[in-house]
């Protein structure tokens, strides 16, 4: 029975860390990202959507330290 409790708990923990990546990386704060760059068009900038589309391209684009590399990425 201790078992089960430590097992479900485990899987409680590991669902709660994944839920805190997704809004980490989500769409909505990545388009907040992109909306706040300068420098890109609206044409550019529904182009980029695309992009958002990946968990992996999300992630990829919000751990950019670098602005002047995030803006080539985008293009």
């Amino acid at each position: 029975m201790q078992y089960k409790k430590k097992q479900t708990g485990k899987t409680i923990e590991a669902l709660e860390e994944r839920k805190k990546k997704e809004e980490a990386f989500s769409v909505p704060k990545c388009l907040d990202e992109m909306d706040a760059m300068d420098g890109l068009t609206d044409v550019e900038k529904s182009y980029s959507m695309d992009i958002f589309k990946s968990e992996i391209d999300r992630e990829v684009f919000m751990n950019m330290k670098n602005k002047n590399v995030r803006f080539i990425w985008l293009m």
